[in-house]
């Protein structure tokens, strides 16, 4: 926290206890982890929205719409099987993986541009 506010904030004693005061960290089990699941599962939709083939485009566009019509009516990991997401296989994750790829490539392109 030093690094990012530098010497514009005081840290006290009392500072290292910041994180207590997050209740949804006690009262919202698995909380950090929707996190990284959310990420997953958006990134395999996004993938599928962006592509550059139009039948998979629909049909992504297609299964997202109808994951958002189903409501709460499924448990999510069943719910997220509507979207074309499948949390327990690794193609949900390669997605994240491919978008950072794209995002470190264009870094690297830019950082070339100096």
């Amino acid at each position: 926290m030093t690094d990012f506010y530098g010497e514009s904030i005081v840290f006290d004693e009392l500072y290292q206890s910041t994180w207590t005061r997050i209740g949804h960290f006690y009262w919202a089990p698995y909380y950090v982890y929707k996190y990284s699941t959310c990420f997953a599962s958006s990134a395999q939709i996004m993938k599928g929205l962006a592509s550059s083939d139009e039948k998979v485009r629909s049909e992504t566009l297609d299964k997202y719409l109808t994951l958002l019509k189903s409501g709460s009516n499924d448990y999510p990991m069943e719910q997220l099987k509507k979207a074309g997401v499948d949390l327990t296989q690794p193609e949900a994750y390669q997605a994240v993986v491919d978008q950072l790829d794209g995002l470190v490539n264009r870094l690297e392109v830019e950082i070339n541009k100096l």
